[in-house]
């Protein structure tokens, strides 16, 4: 099973200490480091996602739960939205994807909001439909990586960084959204969680 870039590191030395301890001490004194490979492989995979064929489509960009979804007022772009609130799952994949096609236009690093700081991610489609996602920053773990920057093009469903462990994201859609997914619904990152509506 492929292993992420951002934890290949981590994994090839826990699997090397592993087989270089079965190999001196034998296999029974190695029994944690091979358990801790297992759970760092199985926490650190990377699973092939498709976007859908939809352009209009929004996807969720990690794997994980459907916490809330209301209207509110997008505090980055200041205008009224569709925001759905994610929580990621806590044991993996960990990969962050584009939930739509279009430019990086900007990114907020350590917005203050409700006491915890965030990473803000800004999409702007080529027909000018904006979304926003933000990623707040786990007090636990801080470990977040992009691999785009501000200006730069993103693909529909491209793997776009690194968020583990768990993290809660809220994903801000334009106002005349439609939202499809509910409260509770588990979903991949290449899974389909509202549309653009075109007037």
């Amino acid at each position: 099973m492929p292993i992420v870039r951002e934890g290949r590191v981590a994994f090839l030395g826990v699997f090397v200490l592993a087989l270089a301890l079965t190999a001196t001490e034998g296999p029974v004194p190695a029994i944690p480091l091979w358990i801790i490979t297992l759970i760092l492989g199985f926490m650190l995979r990377e699973l092939p996602r498709s976007a859908p064929a939809s352009p209009l489509a929004v996807l969720s960009p990690v794997d994980g739960k459907v916490v809330s979804v209301e209207s509110c007022r997008d505090p980055y772009r200041q205008r009224r939205s569709q925001c759905i609130r994610l929580v990621q799952s806590s044991f993996g994949p960990y990969g962050l994807y584009a939930p739509i096609e279009g430019k990086l236009v900007k990114v907020w690093q350590d917005e203050e909001k409700g006491g915890s700081k965030q990473i803000v991610l800004w999409v702007q489609t080529d027909e000018g439909d904006d979304i926003v996602l933000a990623i707040c920053r786990s007090r636990l773990f801080g470990y977040l990586r992009f691999r785009v920057q501000a200006g730069e093009r993103v693909g529909h469903g491209s793997r776009w960084g690194f968020a583990g462990f768990g993290r809660v994201m809220d994903l801000y859609l334009p106002e005349e959204s439609r939202v499809e997914v509910a409260p509770g619904t588990r979903l991949r990152a290449d899974q389909v969680v509202g549309k653009l509506r075109r007037l």
